[in-house]
């Protein structure tokens, strides 16, 4: 698939080629004007000139909705003053037309103002015309002269529709993939917990069901921190929010890959892991507890001693996420009760304190 530059980058890639366009075609005719003697039309375009490299300048510094007004005003003076000059058959009015198809792409948040644009390009194109009906312009041309003039002008002005064209492509491509990054972003916010970075419930129960339906047996692992409200009330809850922080690496930190951690709510979480027989879960699980239980959280110079009591359930004991969790918060409030710190499965206590 083409790879595509951000959007603020593509806008500024797009005008820069126009401006250079635009920048060229006048330095073109300050040669063509100056040879023929136009010397009205040769300073015009030397102040044109000048003009488009202050645009270039501006498209640096990404100033783009004041870039598309200038150059829009630009383009409708430069026709009229060509037009007042040289008259209509050298085909000078062909630049309004093709600047209108460049509706597609302005970068203003009113929808509306690009087609205000358009429909100024058109009355000034009818404008020109009823003007050259009824007067001559200032220098008569060759047929020859104007013909080939015609030609030029043509082939610039399908050339910037042709371009147009591209560009509307282009951002049809760039607004898909913006949708799509805010998509993602969204679709991370909700399946990640703020504070933690964890899993949420919606996440958790989603893989759950999905592990169910291939038949997969799992475990849930239902776990809180000890003494968490004595944590806030003692020390505040910005160091509570630490504490769930910290205690959510740690986690990650001592599980495999195939562990799936969810912040259940509070200072609750569940834990969901294959299932590997009791002897490796109470392993995996003791990882993280004794992880937890030697490590210093330092908060404001003060050190604290966290531990978290764990409750173990299988899919073995049901397949209904409500029950495996209501099963494991009842072991685990066991464990509350006989002194927390502690892992407590089906039929065992971990550690037997």
């Amino acid at each position: 698939m083409q790879n595509y530059s951000t959007p603020k980058n593509s806008i500024q890639q797009v005008y820069g080629k126009i401006i250079l366009l635009a920048l060229l075609t006048h330095v073109l005719f300050v040669a063509v004007f100056l040879h023929s003697g136009f010397l009205p039309l040769v300073f015009y375009n030397i102040f044109s000139i000048l003009f488009y490299i202050g645009i270039y300048l501006l498209c640096y510094n990404k100033h783009f909705r004041g870039i598309v007004i200038l150059i829009h005003l630009e383009i409708c003076l430069f026709v009229t003053v060509s037009c007042y000059f040289l008259g209509w058959d050298l085909g000078f009015p062909l630049y309004l037309i093709a600047l209108s198809s460049l509706v597609y792409f302005c970068p203003f948040k009113r929808k509306y103002i690009p087609y205000l644009f358009s429909l100024f390009e058109v009355v000034l194109f009818l404008s020109i015309k009823i003007y050259t009906l009824n007067f001559s312009p200032v220098f008569l041309c060759s047929p020859g002269f104007s013909s080939t003039f015609y030609i030029f002008n043509s082939g610039a002005s399908f050339t910037l529709i042709i371009y147009a064209a591209y560009i509307s492509k282009v951002s049809a491509v760039l607004t898909e993939q913006t949708l799509t990054k805010d998509n993602s972003v969204l679709q991370d916010m909700v399946a990640h917990d703020a504070l933690t970075k964890l899993w949420t419930r919606r996440h958790l129960t989603s893989v759950y069901k999905d592990n169910v339906q291939k038949q997969i047996p799992l475990v849930i692992v239902l776990t809180d921190i000890d003494n968490f409200k004595r944590i806030n009330d003692t020390y505040g809850h910005e160091c509570g929010d630490y504490v769930l922080s910290e205690v959510s690496q740690i986690m990650l930190s001592n599980v495999s890959k195939d562990t799936v951690i969810c912040r259940w709510g509070g200072e609750e979480f569940v834990i969901m892991m294959p299932d590997m027989g009791i002897k490796n879960t109470i392993s995996s699980v003791e990882a993280i507890r004794c992880a937890i239980d030697s490590y210093s959280f330092r908060y404001n110079g003060q050190t604290l001693h966290i531990t978290m009591t764990f409750g173990v359930s299988t899919t073995d004991e049901s397949t209904d996420m409500r029950e495996l969790i209501r099963l494991a918060d009842s072991r685990m409030y066991t464990g509350k009760q006989s002194g927390k710190n502690t892992i407590i499965t089906k039929n065992m206590k971990y550690p037997n304190t």
